[in-house]
């Protein structure tokens, strides 16, 4: 009603990618209680995360906006939100090695002792009585680094998302397209007005004072068609798919560059597995 709908979501949900604030599989659909009445114009889903293009501004306003909001797993960089899961993943892997210490040293320190009560002057009763309690200690000590080790795994907020995330920096996009683990979005191409005072003769001057690299003059000879829409991708860049020159993952969205597309004008993307 009032440009506003609902979006629902179900099925499976190990990585928060339906976006219902938990990662649980439903097999019936359930409203995503943070788009509640916004205006959803289009989803699009990943391997394990999700795209949602929203419209800002009623139907009979003329300058309507849109906003990118992305869910799911982040491990690549797929919901361009930075890079949230690295400094989990070091963390994790550093507390992992100190309990794998602790627990080795609690299982020598054991031994040692087992050790010693077999050497004392005792009937065989009484040695396992002392036996069994230092394997008690031992127990309740590998059961705390266990359960510090299972707190680990619980990565939401660092590897994954179950509530619709904010992709900043990139409005008035008009489409949206889920790779694996890799994204893009296409908008009107953004059209900067030169700040008051600012000409051409301006910039002869600062050119003058500074002398610009060969590669920076031939960049600013380029001349951008306005009329050629502006592509970005984020994820996951293996294959090439990021259309940057590059197989590395990029954690935050980035244009393609135009020159790409030569006189061709984009207006719509469609994203396969890795392609």
């Amino acid at each position: 009603t009032n440009g506003n709908t609902n979006v629902y979501s179900w099925g499976i949900n190990n990585l928060g990618q339906l976006g219902l604030g938990h990662n649980t599989e439903t097999s019936r659909p359930e409203v995503i209680k943070e788009l509640k009445n916004e205006n959803v114009i289009k989803v699009a889903g990943g391997d394990s995360h999700t795209l949602i293009l929203v419209q800002e501004g009623t139907t009979e306003e003329k300058n309507k906006t849109t906003k990118i909001f992305t869910i799911g797993l982040n491990d690549e960089g797929q919901l361009g939100i930075g890079d949230t899961y690295s400094d989990y993943r070091n963390k994790k892997n550093e507390t992992n090695a100190k309990l794998q210490n602790e627990e080795d040293l609690a299982k020598t320190e054991n031994d040692k002792k087992v050790k010693e009560i077999k050497e004392k002057d005792l009937d065989a009763k009484a040695k396992q009585k002392e036996i069994n309690k230092e394997a008690n200690i031992l127990k309740k000590k590998v059961r705390s680094i266990e359960n510090e080790r299972n707190s680990l795994e619980n990565s939401e907020g660092a590897q994954y998302f179950t509530t619709p995330q904010l992709l900043e920096g990139l409005t008035n996009a008009f489409d949206i397209s889920c790779g694996a683990n890799y994204s893009y979005a296409i908008r009107q191409r953004q059209f900067i007005e030169p700040a008051d005072g600012d000409s051409k003769e301006d910039s002869k001057e600062e050119s003058k004072e500074e002398p610009k690299k060969e590669e920076d003059k031939k960049e600013e000879e380029k001349e951008v068609d306005f009329r050629v829409n502006q592509v970005y991708s984020w994820g996951m860049g293996e294959n090439y798919v990021l259309c940057n020159r590059s197989d590395d993952s990029s954690f935050d969205p980035h244009e393609v560059n135009v020159e790409f597309f030569k006189e061709l004008n984009p207006i719509s993307i469609a994203c396969g597995t890795m392609h």
